[in-house]
């Protein structure tokens, strides 16, 4: 027992530690795209951003069906391996290779095609574009799932924030060049989608020189290893079966978001051309909700999955050893952490829409978009916080091994969100706003359905009574209290663009203090992170934290 007792804070201090970096890294990334969009949205407009955006969701769903599950079950399968890692990852390797080359293929070949089948002609210069970039992004997804299977998580973080940089860097580079020598909004907008692809090579090869060199400092590498010939892999049924087994529900799982999102994009497009807008009209309508609205709704569920992706090996290797304060540990400390992120996040985005969208977008050349966005961006941010718990859920219930219940979870929900989509769209009163209405009934569906079946497996009082209460109470104070102090400076002010960010600043802090003083935020939350305890006694110092929890 004592060896027991002494081995779990080190796993959840190295789990809280990989957390942190993926955490940080999602928190660069998702900034850097946001970074990328305001200029690209000055260098394409409304309509080019449609068809960046229209050949990226295309891509995304691509690249979902080429590797969305075998990172994970290579990580599951390395987190479980004592020896052989090596071999399982070159195995896996060869898969990656094979799948990314058909997906770059279909893009590349199919372009025209896959374009005028959207709805979106213009998109098909974008859309070959992005074909090298799903073999890339392939074979550096085997690479980082190898790592986290490992309890590895700087080689992902590191390749992420090199994958966006690269993005931003090139990207605008060649929407600038092309803009200057004078080609169309089409072609401009790929040389931007150029630009992802550029980054997406940048990482593969630092991923590669990573890989290469751990591999040398531990040994060459028996042929067996790294020289997989063919016959070698047909008999390694003991390998492939499990990966593959792993593998496929979560890949289908996975592919049903960006495949719903794509087919959300068409009936956008579809339908409000049937309400009589031209397609150049409905591509812009499409390119505000998608380069405005879209990317803030998104940005915390994306950080969210730093959260995700150390939590399956981590799970499966704590039941692994029947390790069950591990496993409530980890399970607990995501739950809270996502919810403490969510609930605030969704509805400071809900109430603070039109000035954040004023603030990253706001120009008399974008004045038209932000307009329009902004009732787009409140219905969206409500669903933020089930837009995280999906994510978060969803990789639990893939650690206990219900690998199909998040696809059929997913199944249902979109069945809503197609369905509503359709009617709400078709609604002339409705319009646009049944693009964000649909997904929060998406939402509501698979929340549902992942809660009811995760709460049979995960173990019991995971949560402390009254932490959602304590944590809503925090948010609804700190949200509510800012609103009507920007209310009131606005009135004797005026509204200045500049006056959000101080505004954030504070709103963050009162819910920061409120959380930690109603015990939202725990003690061993925050010194199990790296330097937690000196940030603990700080906050004792300063009387934020209750005397009952005080070092």
């Amino acid at each position: 027992m004592q060896h027991h007792d002494t081995k779990t804070p080190d796993k959840k201090s190295s789990f809280l530690s990989g957390v942190f970096l993926l955490t940080l890294s999602a928190v660069l990334v998702k900034l850097t795209g946001l970074v990328t969009k305001i200029p690209m949205l000055h260098l394409l407009g409304a309509q080019g951003m449609g068809y960046y955006n229209a050949a990226y969701e295309v891509y995304a769903a691509l690249f979902v069906l080429s590797s969305a599950g075998l990172p994970v079950a290579l990580s599951i399968l390395i987190s479980r391996a004592v020896s052989g890692r090596r071999r399982v990852f070159c195995i896996a390797m060869y898969l990656f290779a094979a799948l990314g080359g058909i997906g770059g293929l279909s893009l590349w070949c199919g372009g025209d095609e896959i374009a005028r089948w959207i709805g979106n002609a213009g998109a098909e210069a974008s859309i070959r574009a992005l074909a090298p970039a799903v073999l890339f992004v392939c074979l550096a997804s085997g690479i980082r799932g190898y790592y986290q299977g490992l309890g590895d998580m700087a080689p992902t973080a590191i390749s992420q924030v090199m994958e966006a940089a690269g993005k931003l860097i090139f990207g605008l580079l060649l929407a600038h060049f092309a803009r200057r020598a004078g080609a169309t909004v089409s072609h401009v907008a790929a040389a931007g989608a150029w630009g992802l692809s550029a980054g997406a090579l940048l990482a593969l090869l630092y991923l590669i020189a990573r890989v290469s060199t751990d591999f040398a400092a531990k040994g060459r590498m028996r042929e067996d290893a790294i020289g997989v010939r063919a016959k070698a892999i047909l008999s390694s049924q003991p390998i492939l079966r499990p990966l593959c087994a792993i593998a496929v529900p979560i890949t289908l799982s996975a592919a049903v978001t960006p495949l719903t999102r794509l087919l959300d994009m068409i009936l956008i497009l579809h339908r409000l051309r049937g309400n009589g807008c031209t397609e150049e009209v409905a591509g812009t309508l499409y390119g505000v909700y998608s380069t405005l609205a879209i990317p803030l709704y998104s940005l915390l569920p994306m950080m969210i999955g730093s959260l995700a992706l150390p939590l399956v090996p981590g799970i499966t290797a704590a039941r692994g050893k029947g390790d069950l304060t591990a496993e409530r540990e980890i399970v607990g400390t995501s739950l809270r952490l996502t919810c403490l992120l969510g609930v605030p996040a969704s509805m400071g985005l809900s109430v603070f829409a039109a000035p954040i969208l004023q603030l990253l977008f706001g120009g008399e050349d974008t004045a038209a978009a932000v307009l329009q966005a902004v009732p787009l961006m409140q219905v969206l941010g409500i669903s933020v916080l089930g837009g995280c718990l999906i994510t978060i859920l969803g990789a639990m219930l893939q650690a206990y091994g219900c690998h199909r219940v998040p696809l059929w979870a997913m199944l249902m929900g979109s069945a809503v969100k197609l369905i509503s989509a359709w009617i709400l769209l078709g609604i002339p009163r409705v319009g646009m706003l049944g693009a964000p209405i649909s997904t929060f009934l998406c939402h509501l569906t698979v929340l549902g359905i992942e809660s009811a079946v995760l709460a049979q497996r995960i173990p019991p009082r995971i949560l402390s009574n009254g932490f959602l209460s304590r944590t809503l109470f925090a948010s609804v104070c700190s949200v509510g209290g800012v609103w009507v102090i920007r209310r009131t400076l606005v009135y004797y002010l005026g509204d200045r663009r500049l006056m959000i960010l101080p505004l954030v600043l504070l709103c963050a802090m009162g819910y920061l203090c409120l959380s930690l003083r109603m015990g939202a935020l725990r003690r061993e939350d925050v010194v199990s992170l790296s330097h937690g305890r000196e940030l603990w006694i700080l906050l004792c110092r300063l009387k934020l934290v209750p005397s009952g929890e005080r070092l």
